[in-house]
């Protein structure tokens, strides 16, 4: 049994094909620290995606990704994702022109979104497939890459049929 900490929830998880619980928490502890002090982490707040050609990046994460753009400047854009910020930067030095971590973007319907977002001319690396299946639910991922050639991905997780 694994514990995790989400938020102001408390997720125990039981490996295999045990049943996921969920519980609210209201001071959880852990070698005498409350979770809830500012001294720990809460949540992430921002990811940061290099890009570059900020314009172009902007206008795939807007028009083609449908995020809400908040705001930009000549060098960075920030977009909402859902509590979540996104931040697309030019490098300011060479040792951050790397490519990012793969962001998972959740749906609800993959192959849906798949399908508009394949109209919308987003470049995808495979077709939505089933990568675990955990009782009765079912992840769904499927990755592309964005214009600055950033691998990321969609994911659904669905009801088994």
């Amino acid at each position: 049994m694994y514990n995790i900490i989400v938020g102001k929830f408390f997720l125990p998880i039981k490996l295999g094909f045990g049943i996921f619980q969920l519980k609210l928490i209201t001071n959880c502890r852990w070698k005498g620290k409350n979770f809830m002090d500012a001294d720990f982490i809460q949540k992430v707040g921002q990811i940061g995606v290099p890009v570059k050609d900020l314009e172009r990046a902007i206008h795939f994460y807007k028009d083609q990704l449908n995020l809400p753009l908040l705001f930009n400047t000549d060098t960075m854009a920030f977009f909402e994702c859902n509590g979540l910020r996104l931040l697309l930067s030019l490098p300011e030095k060479d040792e951050f022109a790397n490519a990012s971590s793969v962001i998972y973007f959740q749906v609800d319907q993959i192959k849906n979104t798949y399908e508009k977002f394949l109209r919308d001319g987003v470049t995808f690396i495979d077709e939505p497939h089933l990568v675990a299946k955990m009782g009765q639910t079912e992840t769904w991922m499927t990755f592309f890459k964005d214009t600055e050639g950033n691998t990321h991905a969609l994911m659904s997780e669905v009801h088994a049929q």
